[in-house]
């Protein structure tokens, strides 16, 4: 073996560089990306947990010279998003404002798993309010809404919180086609 071959094969002869090829060719790969699925679960555990801030619940009716103050007690708006979207009580207004993060977060996001964490979102609140509002918060119309909540209902990564409030905001939508 020259000098050349020597350095590239660290001294191996041909057979142990082969039989060395063949382990590395049998071993499987290590995933590069985690289960989609799973990455969305946890993404989506993780921004129901999230309050709405001060600052984007109320941005729009802020003068601009309180913007700043905003920011400061962002982390002191409330309940998480989670608890709201399944909270009767919530106010309206409210979930509309959650309504828009959740646009907001899929408009924005770096990833396919984050753009699919904010629709659910989206469609969190549209559902919730009109499960416990009665009142309908889209332009899209009942029977694409109901194919929407179906749709994220039926995902593995949906929480079943946020299933059930799909389910039950599709009999909602069920009932008023009956009516």
């Amino acid at each position: 073996m020259k000098e050349a071959e020597k350095a590239i094969t660290f001294g191996l002869d041909s057979e142990k560089v082969i039989r060395l090829l063949q382990i590395a060719a049998e071993r499987p790969q290590p995933d590069a990306r985690p289960d989609e699925p799973e990455v969305k679960a946890e993404l989506l555990r993780d921004k129901l947990a999230e309050t709405l801030s001060l600052y984007e619940a109320q941005s729009d009716e802020l003068p601009a010279r309180q913007t700043q103050m905003a920011c400061a007690i962002a982390d002191l708006a409330g309940d998480p998003i989670g608890e709201l979207l399944l909270d009767p009580a919530t106010d309206l207004a409210l979930i509309r404002r959650i309504k828009d993060h959740g646009r907001k977060i899929s408009e924005s996001a770096n990833s396919t798993p984050e753009r699919h964490v904010g629709n659910a979102i989206y469609y969190a609140a549209i559902a919730a309010a009109l499960l416990f509002h009665g009142t309908h918060i889209t332009t899209h119309s009942s029977t694409d809404l109901n194919k929407s909540l179906q749709r994220l209902a039926s995902e593995t990564w949906i929480s079943d919180s946020l299933s059930r409030l799909f389910g039950k905001a599709r009999t909602v939508i069920e009932q008023r086609r009956r009516s």
